[in-house]
Parts: C-alpha cells; sequence; structure tokens
C-alpha cells in the first residue's frame, strides 16, 4: 500500500462503544483516516457481521475482528 493511500484512505471504524457479538450495522460504523485498516470501499461487507471482541469508539476495524 502507498504511503499517500495509508495517509489519505479511510478506514472502517467503530462509531460508539461496540460490545463483543454485537452484529454490525452501518449506524455503528463510521469512516476515518488513516486508511490502514479495513478500507471504506469494503463498508458494505463489514454490515451483517459480528464482532469477535469490545471496540472502543473510533478503534479501526481489522478482519481479525470479524466473525
Amino acid at each position: 500500500m502507498s504511503e499517500l493511500k495509508r495517509t489519505f484512505g479511510k478506514s472502517v471504524v467503530a462509531a460508539r462503544p461496540l460490545a463483543a457479538g454485537t452484529r454490525l450495522s452501518e449506524a455503528d460504523l463510521a469512516l476515518k483516516k488513516p486508511g490502514t485498516g479495513i478500507p471504506a470501499a469494503k463498508l458494505g461487507e463489514v454490515v451483517g457481521r459480528k464482532l469477535k471482541r469490545e471496540v472502543a469508539p473510533d478503534a479501526l476495524l481489522s478482519e481479525a475482528d470479524l466473525e
């Protein structure tokens, strides 16, 4: 991944505190810089999946966090 994409791209983050086991909805998620987590373009693939762990607000999500 290029340094520009990392810096200026956006990633999927938690919009609020989320408990483990939460089935994610669009309201639970936001898109923020940097682009080092799940890419914003994959937001639709994240909606409907469950969290494996508790996530703090603004925390970048990774595939390892999702069932």
